[in-house]
């Protein structure tokens, strides 16, 4: 690991744990807008200009990678977080939040299982168990939800 990495290992961590608890919290914060009779887009569009308030520091940090590249940010940034709000949101309008969950939270271990039967990798163990070990709390949620 270089110096560069150690030293922004401990920012990284908090990106990823604020990013976790901000995609986790969404489908809770987003079924009292649902009951309410939003649509599911109206509550992507707010929740993508809330992130877009929270990340104008950054945008406005990296201002030149948005103007010389506007097609790099729509094509990582801005389609592919609305459309996967967006689908999240339709299912948690028709399903409980926790079957939502699980159900998206399949997809590292369906990537996973592609990794070693489709191509025929041998998959490391961390991935394997972070794959794994978040099943337990997957499996609360669920509960949580059918109450």
């Amino acid at each position: 690991m270089s110096a560069h990495t150690a030293r922004h290992r401990p920012s990284g961590l908090a990106f990823a744990l604020a990013a976790a608890l901000a995609f986790g919290g969404a489908g809770v914060f987003a079924r009292p807008l649902l009951d309410a009779g939003m649509d599911p887009l109206q509550v992507t569009w707010l929740r993508v200009a809330g992130a877009a308030l929270i990340l104008l520091p950054v945008a406005v940090r990296h201002w030149r990678t948005a103007r010389n590249r506007p097609l790099l940010v729509l094509a990582y940034g801005v389609f592919p977080m609305a459309g996967v709000q967006a689908l999240y949101f339709a299912a948690v309008a028709r399903i409980p939040v926790g079957i939502a969950l699980l159900v998206e939270f399949l997809g590292p271990v369906l990537v996973l299982l592609w990794v070693r039967v489709v191509r025929r990798d041998r998959v490391s163990p961390p991935p394997s168990w972070g794959s794994s070990s978040r099943w337990p709390g997957s499996a609360c949620s669920w509960r949580s939800g059918r109450a």
